[in-house]
C-alpha cells in the first residue's frame, strides 16, 4: 500500500510540475478589411490622326500626348478643321495613393482598314501616354486624365479613304 501511495503522490507531483502554474494571459485582436474602389475609365475623345496626304514614299505621322504632329517620309498632315487630329483621352478614377499601370497594344497589333474601296490597311506603332512609364499614383481627389497617342504608318501612295480600327486601354492596380 505504501508503494501505491508513493506512486500516486509521484503522479500528482509530476502533473503539477508539468501543468501551468502561472496565470494565463490573453489579448483580443481586432480584425478588419477595406474594400477599395475599383478602377473606372471613361473615354472623352478618340484617337484621330486628322487629314493625311500620302506621298510617293512611305512615311509616318505621329501625334504626341500634347497633340503635336510630326511626319516622316512622303506623309503630310493637313488641318482643314474637318478632321482635326486628337489624342485619345480618358478620365480615370481609383483609390487614393494607389498606383495604376496602363497597358497599351504592342507595335503592329492595331490595324486601321479603309472603309471605302480596296480594304487597304495602315498600322499603329509606338503608343505612348502622358504618365511616366505608363504608371500613375493617385492622390486625393483620385481622378486623373489619361492621354494616349501613337504613330501611324502610311504606305507609299496609300489608297484614299476613311480608315478605322480600335484598341483597348487596360488598367490595373500595381
Amino acid at each position: 500500500m505504501k508503494n501505491l501511495i508513493v506512486f500516486t503522490f509521484s503522479l500528482l507531483t509530476i502533473g503539477l510540475i508539468h501543468s501551468p502554474l502561472f496565470a494565463q494571459t490573453q489579448e483580443e485582436v481586432q480584425v478588419g478589411a477595406t474594400i477599395g474602389s475599383p478602377l473606372e475609365i471613361t473615354k472623352s475623345a478618340d484617337l484621330h490622326f486628322g487629314d493625311i496626304v500620302a506621298g510617293t514614299d512611305a512615311g509616318t505621322l505621329t501625334i504626341d500626348t500634347d497633340g503635336n504632329i510630326t511626319t516622316t517620309g512622303g506623309t503630310e498632315a493637313f488641318t482643314f478643321g474637318v478632321n482635326d487630329p486628337s489624342v485619345a483621352t480618358f478620365e480615370i478614377k481609383g483609390m487614393p495613393f494607389a498606383t495604376v499601370v496602363v497597358t497599351l497594344p504592342e507595335n503592329g497589333d492595331v490595324v486601321l482598314t479603309n472603309q471605302h474601296g480596296s480594304g487597304e490597311t495602315m498600322t499603329l506603332i509606338n503608343f505612348t501616354t502622358n504618365f511616366t512609364d505608363d504608371k500613375y499614383t493617385f492622390s486625393p481627389p483620385p481622378t486623373v486624365e489619361l492621354k494616349v497617342a501613337a504613330t501611324i504608318e502610311v504606305g507609299a501612295d496609300q489608297e484614299p479613304g476613311d480608315y478605322e480600327g480600335e484598341f483597348d486601354v487596360i488598367l490595373n492596380y500595381e
